[in-house]
């Protein structure tokens, strides 16, 4: 009688979820799927190489890690002014890919 159709409500709602119930977890579910793919599309849009000028220590990194494969050495002075050039023909070139993804 009455505890057995109680087990078989109660059943309902906990394990499969009442239609209004689910209704609402599925439609926060989306609003967070929807939320995280706009982040990612968002973090998409800088490029790897804008990431590493954003931080001095990855900038001389990547700089050392050029003059490495073109087998470069320069007197400090002269290894601080192409420094700074490296950084801003970087700069120039995450700068123009991120003019032309936008177009």
């Amino acid at each position: 009688g009455i505890n057995a159709e109680y087990g078989k409500q109660w059943y309902q709602r906990r394990v499969r979820g009442s239609s209004h119930n689910s209704w609402y977890c599925t439609k926060d579910k989306m609003k967070i799927l929807l939320i995280m793919a706009l982040v990612e599309v968002t973090l998409a849009k800088e490029s790897p190489l804008q990431a590493i000028l954003e931080s001095p220590t990855e900038t001389l990194k990547l700089y050392n890690s050029f003059k490495g494969e073109q087998h470069l050495a320069f007197q400090a002075a002269e290894d601080r002014m192409r420094f700074r050039l490296f950084r801003k023909s970087a700069e120039f070139v995450a700068e123009q890919n991120s003019v032309d993804s936008e177009t």
